[in-house]
């Protein structure tokens, strides 16, 4: 009679004693670490390190964490504290990392919260700010990450068990890479099972795109991304997308091109570029989309690649370009590979070759005049926008677990100036686009 009652007492216990070992080591002046890395070094599963800003923002320099320990939270006490990777060469060599965060397949539920980080190079042109190296659940939020080889890297297994569920959130991230350097370096470069990017700042990178992801699945909700040297999205292919539902889905964001881009003027590629395949399907629901210059907005290239438009708002901001398309195909591909309703085309937009869009989407409409303030990457509309529709109409995919979507539903948010996110405006019929109107 007494066994259930000692062991109920015994689990309790070891809760307890599990909760008391989770500790918080704390670094800075005056603290008890003057290093990352010394407080990483005695730190066990579950612990906290908490890292002071030093005296007139100096930045801690060099710091290489390679990560193999799980439940590691590193965070910033007043954030942005400075990390700065001068000096040092990130090259992967013995227990050097190849970024200042390195995430390894051990170190499941760790995050990074809070910090400014630049200056990660090395002499294959990778050095990251953060690398996660088929590690699950690894977040990185609250973060300023500039003028590294690459700002954040990661990679799988393969076979789409590891890297799942990597968060990127409130980041700005931006200007990495090199001028200087010949090859393509990214401000993202993903790669594994899953990733999800939500309410970031991403833009100018030097040479390559915004975002690249080879992941079997992507997901980037209410961002705003723009001014890349090259493609602002760039879904290509790896061992993981040739799987089924190997999809890209976005959400809510505003993507803008540089009307001066010198590199790749597509906005969207969505297929392949090495030696295997991407099998899924490219989601634009509610996006605003700005291409001001002669350009693609889509660009399939894998027999098995296929997209759908629903609800975006897409114009060359009054400029005029014209010679504007919606898609363009890869030998592989043809229109059918693409479908589109509810969308509002700018002037400049025609295809002939896409049947399915005729009837279900307004083209010619004239978009300039109609934005709050773009020079402040304020794209709310000014003025009643033509089209809406119930949010019920929209189809998106079920993502694969452990993913999900914000818990209040997609549209309930749209991207807030800088890097941050606020309500949706309730509407009975959603407006065009990723943001409500709102009459002042």
């Amino acid at each position: 009679m007494n066994i259930p009652r000692i062991a109920l007492i015994t689990a309790f216990l070891l809760f307890l004693t599990s909760q008391a070992v989770a500790e918080t080591l704390e670094v800075g002046p005056g603290k008890a670490f003057k290093r990352i890395t010394d407080a990483y070094e005695k730190a066990q599963e579950g612990d906290t390190i908490l890292v002071y800003p030093k005296e007139e923002g100096v930045p801690y320099k060099k710091v290489a964490l390679r990560v193999k320990k799980s439940n590691i939270t590193f965070r910033a006490v007043t954030p942005p504290v400075k990390i700065c990777g001068e000096g040092l060469i990130y090259s992967g060599k013995g227990k050097r990392p190849r970024a200042v965060f390195q995430f390894d397949e051990a170190a499941d539920n760790c995050s990074v919260e809070g910090f400014e980080i630049f200056g990660a190079r090395n002499y294959s042109e990778n050095g990251a700010a953060v690398r996660i190296n088929e590690a699950n659940n690894i977040t990185v939020s609250n973060c300023d990450i500039h003028d590294n080889d690459m700002g954040i890297m990661s990679s799988g297994d393969g076979i789409g068990e590891k890297a799942v569920n990597q968060r990127i959130e409130y980041c700005r991230i931006h200007h990495n890479g090199s001028a200087a350097k010949e090859h393509f370096y990214h401000n993202l470069y993903l790669g594994g099972a899953s990733a999800v990017v939500s309410f970031c700042e991403i833009y100018k990178t030097f040479k390559g795109h915004n975002v690249k992801s080879r992941a079997h699945f992507t997901l980037v909700q209410y961002c705003y991304v723009h001014d890349s040297a090259d493609r602002e999205f760039d879904f290509v292919d790896s061992r993981e997308t040739m799987r089924p539902r190997s999809d890209a889905v976005l959400i809510g964001n505003v993507i803008v091109k540089d009307p001066d881009c010198k590199g790749n003027r597509q906005v969207i590629h969505f297929g392949k570029d090495i030696d295997y395949y991407r099998d899924g399907t490219l989601y634009l629901a509610q996006n605003t989309i700005i291409v001001p210059a002669r350009s693609t907005v889509v660009r399939l290239s894998s027999g098995r690649a296929r997209a759908s438009l629903v609800g975006n708002l897409i114009c060359d901001d009054g400029r005029g370009s014209g010679s504007q398309r919606i898609a363009t195909f890869g030998d592989v591909n043809d229109a059918k590979s693409i479908t589109g309703e509810m969308n509002v085309f700018g002037r400049g937009f025609s295809d002939s070759k896409i049947a399915s869009f005729k009837g279900k989407n307004t083209f010619g409409w004239d978009g300039s005049s109609s934005f709050v303030d773009r020079r402040a990457g304020d794209y709310k509309p000014s003025r009643p926008l033509p089209r809406s529709w119930p949010a019920k109409l929209i189809f998106l995919p079920t993502p694969p677990a452990p993913v999900k979507y914000e818990k209040e539903g997609p549209f309930a948010w749209q991207y807030k100036q800088p890097a941050g996110r606020e309500e949706r405006a309730p509407e009975e019929r959603l407006t065009v686009g990723a943001y409500s109107y709102v009459k002042e």
